[in-house]
Formats: structure tokens, C-alpha cells, sequence
């Protein structure tokens, strides 16, 4: 199944249906949701979060009829993103209202006496970290900004209200939260920090840097930053080292550093610190799908630029590009299997061979080949493995270069019922995937399907080894 990822504003345009475009659109998202698999990420609610409208209910109402409970989270205290099941509304209501950053940063809120309670050692360490909290930070701001234009001066000191040489660690985590906070809510703050940058390094004015070359990235050690933009990307996470959410944090701040260098050829009157922030988080879920789908072309520019950079294959779609390429995307669907055992000889003799290798552990030779389509709408590679002892086995799987590292039950669920759909009941007497198939592989033993359609057999399963979701065949 193709994952999709469709932005808040293509929601949006759906919702609304003002004109015959997104009237078909609709029908054909809908018509396609068999083998299309649409997803909504934290970043969907985040939006309604900050939505005046007053018709977040609605909206959470009216994504659900596309998404399901496909959604898209990043837990704080995991790694990498995952796939939870939960409906928009159930997601939508665990999370909390936006607050000022300094609201979550107040050290005094976090650590009070009243918060620790009266235990001797909890004490003790809460007055060794006040102790802490109080150690002075020289960061010479004061200083430096000597150094600096009428203008920058000025720009510095709307960021910062309180500017001086030396700050406590306390007092600078509640400066940076009122930065933060004034970066978010004031937007000619940020605009006119871009506009220093730009007029600063006059990176696309004077050293032509174009985003859209392939080599934009080592482009940039030719300029004043005297560094690619990757290593411009991770100076600025040098204070960020001990974050679990590395990838997260990497992926957000290019994106921003694209905006906020001037690069990205937005206009300086259009540019916000909130909508740069949103969109990069909505790229950054869109990351680990097949294809994302938006109507602002600065957002699929950024996008473009980074899934290139960071060699992520997702497909970066206007939303007219993907309408006009939802038959492709879905894939030719067989109707019986008379048809799919058509689609797979046809595969076995004309798929494109990607590699070819001998096993130093097996007689045996691996035929790495790319289908013609996706088969079941998931699988989209296979291997051809002559072993002499069994004979040839055929084993499908999905491979694609992106930030995903799961599996969703739904992904399971679809690939499980079209292919019972074409060979019945299994050899177990199982046929369409129910709650039985879920709770087996959260346990870690999911049986799987068998099928003996003599002499060939089929097995479905989460194979021991790889962990890959698979599909082998075994031409005896």
C-alpha cells in the first residue's frame, strides 16, 4: 500500500469542495483508499492548535474519513518517528494547548519547593542544582554588539530584552524563552532578522547560490559562511548534542536555515518564523511516506531540496501533479488470480534486474529485480534465490530510502486481505486479517498465511530473519 501524506492545506481545499478539482479529488482519494494508505501526523494537529476558526472539531472530523487512525508521532522519549492507531479526534485531544515557551521553561514552576515535596534527599539535590542554575554564562553579547550596525543592534535588542555580558544559567534559559516566544508570535521580528541575513551574506544576490543544483550544498563554503550548508546545519545543533531526537532536530533546522538564509526564494514579506516551523515538520513526517502531497511550492521547493540532499525518495507532489498521477500511484489492481499469476510471470521474465550476487553461506544466488508495479500495492523489490537443494525461491518485499523504520498493522492488514481475496483460506484455515493476526504480532509470532497451490507454495509473514514484512514463493 502507498502511503500518502496530504498537508493541512490540501485538507483544507477537500473540506471546503469549491471546485470541480477537489470534488474529483475527493472522489478519487476515496475510490483508491484500498491500495492508498493516507496518513496524519502531530503536525496536522499542531495546526489546529493554533487555528482561530473555532472548527477544529469539524476539521479532525473530516480528516478522519481519509486517515483513519494512521497517525504519525514523535514520542519525546523515543528516538525515531512511529505509527500509532489513533483517530485524529483521540490524538487531537491528548495534546496539550499551545503555550509561551517560557511557560514551560519557568526553572522556578519546574523545581519549587512545593513541587518537590519535603523528602531530606530530594532537597539536598534541588539546592546543589539551584546552586547549578545560578553559575554565571559569559556571552559577551553586550560586547560584540558594539561591533554591529544601528540596525543589527536594534534587531538584537528586540530579540533579547534583557542584553548584558554575563547571565546566570537561569536567567538565560528565561531570556532565550522570551526570544523563542517573540521569534513566534511577533512575525516582523523574524522578518526582520531574515531580511539582516539576506542583505548580510547576499547568498543567492551575490554568490548565486541556487538550492535547486545539485551541488548547492558544498556551493556555499565559497561564501561568507565558509561552510557547506551541512556543516552550517550542524553548527548551529552544537549545543543540541545529548537530544534523542537527532534526525528531528537535523531535519528542522535545515529547513529553517534554508528560510532563514535567504535561499529558498521566498518573499521576505511572506516569511514567518510559525509557518517556516510547521512546514518543516510536516516535510519531516512527509519523509516517511511514499509520497507527500501540498499547493504551496515554497513548502515542496524546501522539501524538494532537502529529500535530495539527504537522499530520502519520497515524492514531492504538487497537488495537480498527484492528481493527475493517482492511477500510477495506486497501481494496476488483478481481479482474480488468474490475473496476479499473469502479473508475477510476467515480472519473473521482464522486471529490471537491480544486482546479482552469490551466497558465501548457501549454494545459493540472489537476483535482485524491480517489478513492474508494486505487487499487492506494497511490495515494490524481489529476489530471485536459486538454491539447489529447495529450487527457486521468490521472495517479495518493500525497500525505499526514507526516514521510515516501521511496519503499520493497517500495512498488514491490506496486504493480508487482497491477497486472501485471490487465494482464499490458507493451508491453516485462515483467511482475512483479524484482532487474532494483531495480538500475535505485537506478542512477536504472527503465523502468517500459507498457501499450496500445487506445486507452488506461498508464505506471508515477518520473516525471523530480516524482520522485513514479506512474501515468498517456492517453485519446488
Amino acid at each position: 500500500m502507498t502511503r500518502v501524506y496530504i498537508d493541512s492545506n490540501v485538507f483544507r481545499f477537500l473540506k471546503k469542495a469549491e471546485t470541480e478539482f477537489y470534488r474529483n479529488l475527493d472522489r478519487d482519494l476515496k475510490r483508491y483508499s484500498d491500495v492508498l494508505l493516507y496518513y496524519f501526523s502531530h503536525a496536522h494537529l499542531l495546526d489546529l492548535k493554533r487555528d482561530k476558526s473555532k472548527k477544529a472539531e469539524e476539521d479532525l472530523e473530516f480528516m478522519e474519513e481519509y486517515v483513519n487512525s494512521n497517525y504519525l508521532s514523535l514520542g519525546w522519549k523515543e528516538e525515531f518517528v512511529n505509527v500509532q492507531v489513533a483517530t485524529p479526534k483521540r490524538a487531537f485531544d491528548g495534546i496539550e494547548d499551545d503555550k509561551p515557551l517560557i511557560d514551560y521553561l519557568n526553572l522556578d514552576d519546574i523545581f519549587g519547593d512545593e513541587v518537590l515535596g519535603d523528602n531530606p534527599d530530594v532537597l539536598k539535590a534541588n539546592f546543589k542544582l539551584q546552586n547549578l542554575m545560578n553559575l554565571p554564562i559569559r556571552l559577551d553579547l553586550a560586547t560584540n554588539l558594539q561591533n554591529f550596525s544601528e540596525e543589527e543592534r536594534k534587531l538584537w535588542e528586540n530579540l533579547i530584552p534583557d542584553i548584558k555580558d554575563v547571565y546566570t544559567f537561569r536567567e538565560w534559559v528565561h531570556q532565550f524563552s522570551l526570544m523563542y516566544d517573540n521569534l513566534f508570535n511577533n512575525p516582523m521580528t523574524y522578518k526582520m532578522l531574515r531580511r539582516t541575513s539576506i542583505e548580510k551574506l547576499s547568498l543567492a544576490q551575490k554568490y548565486n547560490i541556487d538550492i535547486e543544483k545539485i551541488d548547492f550544498d558544498g556551493d556555499l563554503r565559497n561564501t561568507p559562511l565558509e561552510k557547506s550548508f551541512t556543516e552550517f546545519v550542524n553548527k548551529t545543533l552544537k549545543h543540541n548534542k545529548n537530544s534523542i531526537h537527532k534526525e528531528y532536530d537535523f531535519f528542522i533546522s535545515a529547513f529553517q536555515c534554508l528560510n532563514i538564509l535567504g535561499i529558498d526564494k521566498e518573499s521576505n514579506k511572506k516569511a514567518k518564523f510559525a509557518n517556516t516551523l510547521s512546514d518543516a515538520q510536516h516535510a519531516y513526517y512527509g519523509a516517511h511516506c511514499d509520497v507527500i502531497v501540498s499547493d504551496d511550492t515554497g513548502f515542496l521547493l524546501k522539501s524538494r531540496v532537502l529529500f535530495k540532499l539527504l537522499d530520502i525518495n519520497t515524492k514531492v507532489l504538487h497537488v495537480e501533479e498527484f492528481a493527475s498521477q493517482l492511477g500510477n500511484l495506486a497501481g494496476i489492481s488483478s481481479t482474480s488470480l488468474n490475473g496476479y499469476l499473469k502479473l508475477l510471470q510476467f515480472d519473473l521474465n521482464t522486471g529490471i534486474i537491480i544486482d546479482k550476487k552469490p551466497s558465501f553461506r548457501y549454494q545459493r544466488t540472489y537476483t535482485t529485480i524491480k517489478p513492474s508495479q508494486p505487487h499487492f500495492g506494497y511490495f515494490n523489490v524481489f529476489d530471485i534465490i536459486k538454491d539447489e537443494e529447495v529450487g527457486t525461491i521468490v521472495v517479495f518485499y518493500r525497500d525505499v530510502k526514507n526516514y521510515s523504520r516501521f511496519v503499520s498493522f493497517k500495512e498488514i492488514e491490506g496486504v493480508t486481505n487482497k491477497i486472501a481475496e485471490y487465494f482464499g483460506y490458507d493451508d491453516n484455515l485462515r483467511k482475512f486479517y483479524s484482532e487474532v493476526d494483531t495480538k500475535e504480532i505485537k506478542n512477536g509470532d504472527w503465523m502468517g498465511r500459507d498457501w499450496t497451490i500445487d506445486p507452488i507454495k506461498f508464505r506471508l509473514e515477518i520473516n525471523p530473519g530480516t524482520k522485513q514484512f514479506s512474501l515468498s514463493i517456492i517453485f519446488p
